[in-house]
């Protein structure tokens, strides 16, 4: 593996007051077109994997989220998800999801031979250091100055 891409779903590639999402319909929203391309851009350029970090991961199987990948014109389906952590009553979700990707990481490190990135709506700053915060979960990966971040990490 070149690089990784650590993604979140929603409020990154489905933003929040698209058409559904208000109503609480989650299990075939569509990816926002605009940032479809932003993260076809984003693998374009950098080649990089995408591991899928999302809550996602809890109501689709890998094989499921590659065909939602596919559905939605992503040009590169995901290769695996991070893996699931035992919840305790103490931990916040963003502990969780940073605890998940750094097990992940943990594992499979050597495997990448470049920079590994992780973009989500929740900040996780406080436990990855190449960690990239949607802040405009209304935007989604649209917001200004998203992917040349990314960028930044998985090239280094």
């Amino acid at each position: 593996m070149k690089s990784v891409l650590f993604l979140d779903i929603d409020g990154v590639m489905v933003p929040f007051g698209m058409v559904g999402r208000d109503e609480g319909i989650y299990d075939h929203d569509p990816f926002d077109k605009g940032c479809v391309k932003i993260l076809n851009t984003i693998i374009d350029q950098t080649d990089c994997e995408i591991i899928i970090s999302s809550t996602w991961k809890h109501f689709f199987d890998l094989k499921q989220i590659q065909e939602i990948f596919q559905w939605n014109g992503v040009i590169k389906a995901p290769i695996d998800v991070t893996p699931n952590s035992e919840e305790t009553i103490d931990e916040e979700p963003e502990d969780i999801k940073c605890h998940e990707i750094s097990k992940w990481l943990s594992k499979n490190k050597t495997k990448i031979s470049h920079g590994w990135c992780a973009i989500d709506d929740w900040d996780l700053s406080f436990g990855l250091q190449n960690f990239v915060l949607c802040h405009n979960s209304r935007k989604g990966l649209k917001t200004k100055g998203i992917s040349e971040k990314i960028i930044f990490y998985l090239e280094n």
